[in-house]
């Protein structure tokens, strides 16, 4: 049984929550990164093809080493030009009628300025943002609470939403589509967190000269941003066990060097594993697997339905690899015109084995294809 999402209803609200960055720049004596992470709080990702966007989600449960700490999460939606709209803020569950209400705080957006002249560009920026999602939680047989989401489930959401391990499940990745399907798993965690750099991809990424920035991810580790030169630019950015999405972890480099207008090529290489929650078998297997916190356990003393003791996302990694930008020096790199590349080829490594995947018209959206067949899948079954 998958475990995923049915998105109910969105309500718009009248009440400012909290105050955040309006950018492009900071505020004086405001720290830039202004994210609030999960911390060591268990967690969970859904994905979803949703008009035509790649969307991702981010469920946490509160922190358990931090006092009063909120349940968190992060909700990014990549469309045309791989432009992001991210929001966070802060989620509940309601027992009266099963669902996550899930209220932000903030909204981080990397606007589609294709074709914009980098100079005139204005970059990603920030605003606060006060809408709530009503997300519909379906228990299956005996209702269970949410916490069921966290513990790889006995839980149902709909609407096309289905947990990253089902998606994890039904790729394979020993074949040229689904090398690609991973690839643009992967590498559609490195464009949610540019919604989150204040002025990235505009003018403003001057603030980013030495010592540059450092931003953290939803779920761990960091990402710098740091500049060098003015008539053709180096943009450094380094992963350190980056993770904008549970399991899937970002290590290494993606730097480019361009003129004025934004043209010029990628470099660099970026280490990836992806570890699961649910228990894999082998790559593109489809079989359900067992639940291990099913209803024939008893609940623990709160009440509540049984929590996996094991922190998730701990074991050995079901994928690993590498993506290669190219070279410092421009041989065998991937051509730039920004905000988007324009040339050459990825080079895809996953478990030993190189793919090469064409650069130019490449968008991450290419996994919609097979998030559309598996929540096809899941409404046939329904």
């Amino acid at each position: 049984m998958r475990t995923h999402l049915r998105a109910l209803a969105l309500v718009l609200t009248g009440t400012t929550l909290a105050s955040c960055n309006t950018g492009p720049y900071p505020s004086l004596g405001q720290p830039i990164d202004i994210l609030q992470t999960i911390g060591n709080a268990p967690h969970v990702s859904f994905l979803r093809a949703h008009d035509g966007r790649l969307e991702l989600l981010i469920v946490a449960k509160a922190d358990p080493d931090v006092p009063d700490s909120q349940a968190l999460f992060v909700y990014s939606s990549v469309g045309e030009n791989e432009s992001v709209n991210s929001w966070a803020g802060t989620w509940e569950y309601n027992e009266d009628n099963a669902s996550l209400v899930l209220q932000t705080e903030t909204l981080f957006v990397k606007p589609d300025e294709a074709g914009v002249d980098p100079i005139q560009a204005g970059g990603s920026y920030s605003e606060e943002d006060n809408t709530t999602f009503i997300i519909v939680y379906t228990p299956t047989a005996e209702e269970l609470g949410a916490e069921e989401v966290f513990n790889g489930g006995v839980g149902e959401m709909a609407d096309d939403w289905l947990h990253l391990d089902d998606v994890l499940k039904a790729i394979d990745p020993s074949t040229q589509d689904g090398a690609e399907e991973l690839f643009s798993l992967v590498y559609a965690t490195t464009y949610t967190v540019l919604a989150r750099i204040p002025s990235f991809g505009g003018a403003g990424m001057i603030q980013y000269t030495d010592p540059g920035g450092t931003f953290n991810s939803v779920a761990g580790g960091t990402l710098h941003v740091e500049l060098s030169g003015f008539t053709n630019p180096e943009n450094f950015l380094i992963y350190d066990g980056y993770s904008d999405l549970s399991g899937v972890v970002l290590d290494g480099s993606q730097n480019n060097v361009s003129n004025t207008k934004g043209v010029g090529y990628y470099y660099g290489t970026l280490g990836f594993e992806i570890r699961s929650y649910l228990p894999l078998e082998e790559p593109g297997d489809t079989a359900e697997p067992p639940v291990e916190n099913s209803q024939e356990e008893p609940p623990d003393d709160t009440g509540e339905p049984p929590v996996e003791p094991t922190a998730p996302y701990s074991g050995e990694p079901v994928f690993e690899g590498e993506i290669f930008f190219g070279n410092r020096d421009g041989t065998n790199s991937v051509l730039l015109e920004a905000p988007l590349p324009s040339g050459g080829a990825f080079k895809f490594t996953v478990d030993g084995e190189r793919y090469e995947i064409e650069a130019r018209g490449f968008t991450v959206r290419t996994l919609n294809g097979l998030l559309e067949e598996l929540a096809a899948e899941e409404g046939s079954e329904e």
